[in-house]
């Protein structure tokens, strides 16, 4: 068993990154396992419901089908946010962390 090495992650150092290599550091694994596990939901739910009832309303493979396109919508959208808006925003407070350490020299000097 290997030891956990934990280091502080600054905001400068997600400021500095081009957008390309934010989405290089998006964690592709976890998307596929999720995926994985809603497609087992989604085999499940249409074993579960009859020939005959398949897309009808209200059925549980319909609901499967609803609630997994809504996932996928709020997880793409949650991902753009993180990558497009975040980056920035860690850009614009480093900036401004900047100016206070040149007023702190300048008052001390």
């Amino acid at each position: 068993m290997g030891t956990l090495r934990i280091e502080r992650s600054r905001l400068h150092d997600w400021a500095t990154r081009p957008v390309g290599a934010a989405w290089r550091s998006f964690d592709l694994q976890l998307t596929i396992y999720a995926l994985l596990l809603a497609s087992i939901g989604l085999a499940m739910a249409y074993s579960n419901s009859g020939d005959d009832t398949l897309l009808q309303g209200g059925s549980t493979f319909l609901r499967g089908l609803m609630w997994a396109g809504i996932a996928i919508v709020v997880f793409t959208v949650a991902a753009v946010f993180f990558i497009i808006l975040t980056i920035p925003l860690a850009r614009f407070t480093d900036h401004l962390v900047k100016e206070r350490e040149l007023r702190e020299r300048a008052q001390a000097v």
